[in-house]
């Protein structure tokens, strides 16, 4: 048995919050955080990496509570896991690579977005077994925690959120194409067969290098009138540029295009805009448990399609300091990708 599968202990060191705390406040780094229990249905996983979402902190500031009794105050920070089961609660099964399912084992290696769980940003996490995938072969644990909740976030806006879902011949504009969200959503789309990726960031360079065909600095273009009239079928605004980029929008999008964010304040002010038309404009909130679609990321991770984007290709370490460092870096605003931390 390795150190890995190895029973727990009964601490073990996370990002935990006994009471809720501001946004912008982070949850403190603590050495004997309780180790959760596999509850019927789950899975306990000795974690192995984490990455940074936003939603993050409005999980432990309370935003979510009244959701779930498990976004309660007693939580560990994060969502995306990559790591080894080590338990197993009663039922709970594990999805495989081709979509299938089976009963869970200890020693499976699996990766997900465990936002319906104990919280990632520790030793051990308790997750959905709904939400555990199998982790592809050749993908290291610190790539898979890069890709849960922020390749779902980008595949369900583009598959299905999006009025016309993105297929062979669509145009696809990004705004924020180098975050951990944007650079997911980049590559996805050339993936569905996007003709024209379209996006946004303040290095072109790599905007191209992730498939971007027009790479717009923000610092230098306005992509409203870059891309005026040419009709693009989706805009996906993983950030909210400028006041106005709902706005902007309706001179890009097509006669039935769709403009979807993650932002509530990206909406458009005026509902009943006579520009709007048979255009979409709608707000998002992932589903965390598709597990469905993360098979489907996960096969265009092996098909060479997709490729999580570490911030500077680093990890932080699982450290008082490391964990400074990664929320120094997050609340910067500026991060290329994805912060992952390792765990191990």
């Amino acid at each position: 048995m390795t150190e890995e599968t190895q029973k727990p202990k009964t601490t073990m060191r996370a990002a935990y919050s006994v009471e809720f705390v501001p946004v912008g406040t982070p949850p403190p780094f603590i050495e004997d955080a309780p180790i959760p229990v596999s509850a019927p249905g789950m899975l306990l996983v000795r974690n192995l990496a984490a990455s940074f979402n936003p939603v993050d902190a409005y999980i432990a500031a309370g935003y979510l509570a009244q959701r779930n009794p498990i976004f309660g105050k007693c939580r560990s920070a994060g969502s995306d896991f990559a790591g080894v089961v080590v338990d197993v609660g009663e039922g709970a099964t594990v999805t495989l690579l081709d979509g299938s399912t089976r009963p869970a084992l200890i020693g499976d290696l699996v990766f997900g977005d465990g936002i319906v769980g104990t919280g990632s940003f520790s030793e051990y996490v308790s997750v959905l077994a709904v939400q555990a995938v199998i982790k592809p072969p050749g993908l290291s644990f610190a790539e898979a925690a890069a890709i849960p909740l922020a390749a779902l976030t980008s595949l369900q806006v583009l598959e299905e959120h999006a009025a016309t879902p993105v297929g062979p011949g669509s145009k696809v504009l990004v705004l924020g194409g180098t975050g951990g969200v944007g650079s997911m959503a980049v590559q996805l789309a050339k993936a569905l067969g996007a003709s024209t990726v379209a996006a946004t960031g303040s290095n072109t360079e790599l905007l191209k290098s992730l498939g971007a065909d027009i790479a717009i600095n923000y610092h230098d273009e306005n992509w409203g009138e870059t891309l005026a009239g040419q009709d693009y079928d989706v805009i996906f605004a993983t950030v909210a540029d400028g006041d106005d980029s709902a706005e902007r929008a309706l001179g890009v999008l097509g006669p039935k295009g769709s403009f979807i964010y993650t932002l509530e304040k990206t909406a458009l002010k005026d509902k009943e805009n006579p520009d709007l038309g048979d255009r979409t404009f709608k707000y998002m909130l992932t589903d965390s448990t598709d597990a469905k679609s993360l098979v489907k990321i996960a096969q265009f991770v092996m098909d060479g399609k997709l490729k999580p984007l570490l911030h500077q290709d680093k990890t932080f370490p699982f450290t008082l300091e490391g964990w400074g460092a990664l929320l120094k870096d997050a609340a910067s605003g500026r991060a290329k990708g994805k912060l992952v931390m390792d765990l191990k």
